[in-house]
C-alpha cells in the first residue's frame, strides 16, 4: 500500500495516490462466544474436544479492536456459498466450519476488521461501512 504512493514505483501505472484505509479482517469475537455459548444451550457440540481456554484464546479478541463489522443479515446463504466455493480450503462438513455457519445466524455476527493503518473509522465503532469517513 505503501508503494501507491510512491511516484517513482510503476509510474506506467498513472499518478500516485495514498492509500486511506488498510483493514485487517478478524474474527467477531462477541458473535463467536455467543455463538458457542448458544450451541452448547442447543446441545451441540460442534468444537469436539476442544477445552474452554483454547476456545477463548482462539476467538476472543478483546472487541476494543474491532473497527468495523459488516452485518450478514440478509446474504447469510451467499457468504455460505462463497466460503463453500473454496473446497480446497473450506470443508463445510468440519465442525469449525460447521460452526462458522451457525455463528452467522447470532445476533451482532458479521465480518469484523480491524483499523491496520489510515483513517480512523469516525463516530462510534464498530462501524457499519468500510468506507465511512473517507472522501470517495
Amino acid at each position: 500500500t505503501q508503494l501507491a504512493a510512491v511516484e517513482s514505483y510503476r509510474p506506467d501505472l498513472g499518478q500516485p495516490w495514498q492509500v486511506s484505509r488498510v483493514l485487517w479482517i478478524s474474527h467477531n469475537a462477541t458473535a463467536w462466544l455467543a455463538a458457542i455459548e448458544r450451541a452448547r444451550e442447543l446441545g451441540l457440540d460442534l468444537f469436539g474436544d476442544m477445552d474452554d481456554e483454547t476456545i477463548k484464546r482462539r476467538f476472543a479478541l478483546d472487541p476494543k479492536y474491532i473497527a468495523a463489522v459488516i452485518p450478514y443479515t440478509g446474504r447469510e446463504q451467499l457468504c455460505h456459498d462463497a466460503l463453500a466455493a473454496h473446497r480446497s480450503q473450506v470443508d463445510t462438513d468440519n465442525p469449525f466450519w460447521q460452526m462458522f455457519a451457525f455463528m452467522r445466524g447470532v445476533e451482532g455476527a458479521g465480518e469484523s476488521y480491524r483499523l491496520a493503518a489510515g483513517i480512523p473509522f469516525p463516530g462510534t465503532v464498530p462501524a457499519d461501512d468500510l468506507f465511512a469517513g473517507l472522501e470517495m
